[in-house]
């Protein structure tokens, strides 16, 4: 999954645009985002997913996106000096300037470029967009390929695959041919080894000159780093997929529904679809659904869901854990873990693992619970044996399954190790679990974590670890394992991949547990 970040600085005190980019990234599949937003202001409107902080541009790193304020004729001293530290390698300065005549006349430093300048409508703003370049090495001389309709013999294959091969600038054009799929063509070969090198050029205007990358008309546009250049109508622009709902009659409320993804990897596609069941015979009537990591997974076709059964009902009706709601024949407020299904309006047959909700929790609440303490009881009392005196290392300290794990290892007196993302949640868990020491809390986002293992425990490492990282980070994970530790592997993404395990880690006799509280 891609994750752009994008931070925007408070620097006069105007209201903050970063929502727009929000509501765009979000817009994609398997795309997400970080936000921050650098103000000492107490904003009441802003997302939710946009985290506020009163501190400096320096504290950002690999930004995709900084926004910022420009002074009229020039970029401020912020953004010469520190916004390209904050950047990655080609992010973009997005710098927002007031000038009511009408004209700038900006002065740009070498390390940008200018890629775009768009006026805001009924106001004196305007926005330009700026490319990092930082300091340009001398560049290859690019080779262009013509892709045409008339080439039945493809011998533009062999000159993309030469050029690509010997790691050489690559346009792909073709001209005043609309349907010839140039830019599937592109989109498929940017996601292969070396597809930066891929440049388009799509001439969609019969007054444009033949293609010639000398020429200044394509020469300078060349010079943007654009992926993908149209030119229609007389306008060099590109092309961008939107999705465009159709308008959806609203059909007679069915009595039992469940969620579902209508397309694998499209998020978009979430829809309400008629089930099977006769709520005379269910014994639950749903009234709050929790969605976990493993739906996630699910619905954005990372793990596959032929693991939950052969028929077509069951491998739509995976979606949902656990759930809250009213038992149909004694009027029981109650709360469940399913293996699936739970995201729907009927439970046909209650499941073993059902509870009274306590008179002062609500629904709601009710329904986030009975996964993470299922998961974390199964994982410490029924596949190892937790003790008074252990370690233990929890991944992830800041989920659900986290939470509950730091919860009971701590009432259990284990000495607890944990990591998180964020310094706001490492703050989180200070403020929550007091008895935890600050440093004992690592990076997950890394393998930093098990450095810290290594220091904290003297090169001894960690009787338990609860992971749920993947790859890189799982592998680090086994070796902050002490001898015949226990490793207790409740993440499925590494189990459906076959990732490989190497057996040098044994040789301290640890234990290798798989945790799936869910079969």
């Amino acid at each position: 999954m891609l994750n752009i970040k994008t931070v925007e600085v408070d620097t006069d005190g105007r209201l903050p645009i970063i929502e727009n980019f929000v509501e765009a990234v979000e817009d994609f599949p398997l795309v997400t985002g970080d936000y921050v937003f650098l103000s000492n202001q107490v904003l009441e409107d802003i997302p939710k997913v946009v985290h506020v902080e009163d501190a400096k541009l320096l504290t950002q790193k690999n930004c995709h996106f900084i926004i910022i304020s420009g002074l009229c004729g020039d970029l401020n001293e912020l953004a010469l000096t520190q916004a390209p530290k904050s950047l990655v390698e080609k992010g973009y300065l997005v710098v927002r300037i007031n000038n009511s005549s009408g004209k700038i006349d900006l002065k740009i430093p070498n390390d940008f470029k200018m890629i775009a300048e768009l006026p805001v409508e009924n106001t004196a703003e305007f926005i330009l967009l700026l490319q990092y370049v930082g300091t340009k090495a001398p560049s290859l001389e690019p080779i262009a390929v013509e892709i045409s309709d008339c080439d039945k013999e493809f011998t533009w294959i062999t000159q993309v695959q030469q050029s690509i091969n010997n790691k050489t600038p690559t346009i792909v054009y073709a001209h005043n041919e609309k349907l010839n799929g140039l830019i599937g063509l592109v989109n498929c070969l940017r996601r292969e080894p070396d597809g930066h090198l891929i440049t388009c050029f799509l001439i969609n205007d019969k007054s444009a000159p033949a293609f010639n990358i000398n020429e200044s008309f394509y020469a300078t546009q060349y010079a943007l780093g654009l992926a993908v250049n149209v030119y229609q109508n007389g306008k060099w622009g590109s092309y961008r997929h939107l999705l465009l709902r159709l308008e959806e009659k609203i059909a007679p409320r069915k009595d039992h529904v469940y969620g579902n993804v209508l397309q694998r990897g499209d998020l978009s596609s979430l829809r309400w679809i008629e089930g099977p069941f006769n709520p005379k015979t269910c014994d639950i009537k749903i009234a709050y659904s929790s969605l976990n990591f493993r739906d996630i997974m699910l619905a954005t076709g990372r793990l596959a869901v032929e693991l939950f059964g052969d028929s077509r009902l069951d491998q739509n009706c995976v979606l949902g854990l656990e759930y809250s709601g009213i038992h149909t024949k004694t009027g029981r407020r109650v709360m469940s873990m399913v293996a699936k299904g739970g995201v729907g309006s009927y439970v046909e047959n209650a499941s073993g693992l059902i509870w009274d909700v306590p008179n002062n929790w609500s629904l709601k609440d009710a329904a986030t619970v009975p996964v993470v303490y299922i998961t974390v009881y199964y994982a410490f009392f029924i596949v190892s044996d937790i003790r008074k005196g252990k370690s233990i290392l929890i991944h992830a300290g800041t989920g659900g399954i986290g939470l509950a794990a730091i919860r009971v290892a701590l009432a259990y007196n284990l000495e607890v190790f944990t990591t998180c993302s964020t310094s706001q949640k490492k703050q989180f868990l200070l403020d929550t679990f007091p008895q935890l020491k600050e440093s004992h809390i690592g990076n997950s986002r890394d393998t930093s974590f098990e450095r810290m293992i290594i220091r904290e425990t003297e090169g001894k490492g960690v009787d338990f670890v609860l992971n749920s990282l993947s790859e890189d980070k799982l592998l680090a994970s086994v070796r902050c394992l002490g001898f015949r530790g226990n490793f207790l592997e409740i993440g499925k993404f590494d189990m459906a991949n076959d990732t490989k395990l190497g057996m040098s880690c044994f040789l301290k006799e640890i234990k290798f547990n798989a945790v799936l509280a869910d079969r």
